[in-house]
């Protein structure tokens, strides 16, 4: 089902969120945290965009693969992990042939709540 529709300028990519029955509504897996699994089709990009929660991404498959946080380019690695700061701009990119799979962890649950999650796009 994730991979049944295509990304869109609208969107930021196919991803698998993860939540529990008390926190389904809100998107996240407790009251502070969101979690996910985001996926890039081969030979795509997600848009940059920014929010205003920290995200840690952890790669586990994309080669090659990168990010761009700010103006710094971070070549991915099975396993590697990258901290984008709050409100940094940033981008996921795929050269590759197969599709890039990456879990991100945020504390987004607290902006959500607060409605100051803060994302848009460039």
């Amino acid at each position: 089902m994730v991979y049944g529709t295509n990304a869109n300028a609208s969107t930021s990519g196919h991803a698998l969120i993860f939540s529990a029955e008390k926190t389904e509504a809100s998107r996240n897996i407790t009251t502070t945290m969101t979690l996910s699994l985001n996926t890039l089709k081969p030979h795509s990009f997600q848009p940059p965009h920014k929010h205003n929660s920290a995200a840690i991404t952890l790669v586990v498959n994309g080669d090659p693969a990168y990010s761009m946080v700010a103006d710094a380019k971070c070549a991915w690695s099975p396993w590697a992990t990258l901290v984008t700061p709050p409100a940094a701009k940033h981008s996921h990119h795929n050269d590759g042939d197969t599709r890039a799979e990456f879990l991100i962890v945020q504390d987004g649950g607290f902006y959500y709540h607060a409605r100051t999650m803060g994302f848009e796009f460039f």
